[in-house]
């Protein structure tokens, strides 16, 4: 029952959006939309479909790789400042990184989509993995006809792994830039050369972290920029963090999706707008 009533909740809130007097609202509810019917095109069903059978390919890669986590681990994890800075080293396989650390093919998709709505100049992305995400957003700049991606990643062996499945799929207008977010953040923004109109913020889940990245992000972002965080519920950390960026002065329409959340800039919007959508 539940389920239903969420799903009646959904289709409702994005009705609304899509009818308000506000074209950033109407564009993410298309996008959302179109994203949880699959509804694309021939060009766009094309790299969904490329995209996801490499997904599918590296699932059933047994192939052992040590990775460096500078991240927060799991949500119940108690790592200090210091030993997410020093990265803690695991040893898995490339098909257990694509089972617990890809982005789903549908909020994959709803990243696919925004891009095609708002045609955003730059995509930077924190937290490649093994390029999923980035494949999408990147697949969505090809089909606009321009943009770039740039995506950071702290796993070194990540940075090649996604850079073979860019090759692979013959994406040419991603920039993977490898190293500690806190170390290449600023030096990836001066590298767009241009106000951000789009950012996804993913692969450290920690409250102090995304707050920070947040904070040297801002004074950068183009006036109606998009910026969307991944895993804003995955601990109590992340919401407070969550609360606290939706409530900021320059954030005027936020919308929390369960697993992401949604941010729109805008100085000419009047009020602010916090929803929240079941997913």
């Amino acid at each position: 029952m539940k389920i239903y009533i969420d799903k009646i909740k959904r289709r409702l809130l994005l009705w609304w959006l899509s009818k308000m007097k506000n074209p950033a609202a109407n564009k993410i509810a298309n996008a959302i939309y179109a994203s949880i019917k699959k509804d694309l095109n021939k060009q766009e069903q094309q790299w969904v479909e490329c995209i996801e059978n490499l997904r599918s390919e590296l699932q059933e890669n047994q192939k052992q790789v040590s990775i460096t986590d500078y991240g927060a681990g799991q949500s119940d994890s108690t790592y200090s400042d210091e030993e997410m800075y020093e990265g803690k080293v695991h040893t898995t396989t490339v098909a257990e990184i694509c089972r617990t650390s890809s982005k789903r093919d549908i909020w994959a998709l709803i990243l696919f989509k925004l891009v095609r709505e708002f045609q955003p100049n730059i995509c930077l992305e924190l937290g490649t993995s093994l390029g999923f995400s980035a494949a999408y957003q990147a697949a969505a700049q090809r089909i606009n006809n321009h943009g770039q991606v740039i995506t950071l990643e702290g796993a070194q062996a990540l940075v090649a792994l996604s850079q073979q499945n860019f090759t692979k799929l013959k994406l040419d207008n991603i920039s993977v830039v490898g190293g500690k977010f806190q170390d290449t953040l600023s030096a990836a923004i001066d590298q767009a050369n241009q106000p951000i109109d789009y950012a996804f913020i993913d692969g450290h889940h920690d409250k102090e972290a995304t707050l920070r990245y947040f904070e040297i992000l801002l004074p950068k972002l183009a006036d109606k920029a998009l910026v969307i965080f991944d895993d804003i519920n995955w601990s109590e950390g992340m919401r407070i963090a969550w609360h606290k960026i939706v409530t900021h002065e320059q954030i005027k329409l936020s919308i929390d999706l369960n697993a992401i959340g949604i941010c729109m800039l805008d100085s000419e919007l009047k009020g602010k707008l916090n929803l929240r959508i079941p997913f």
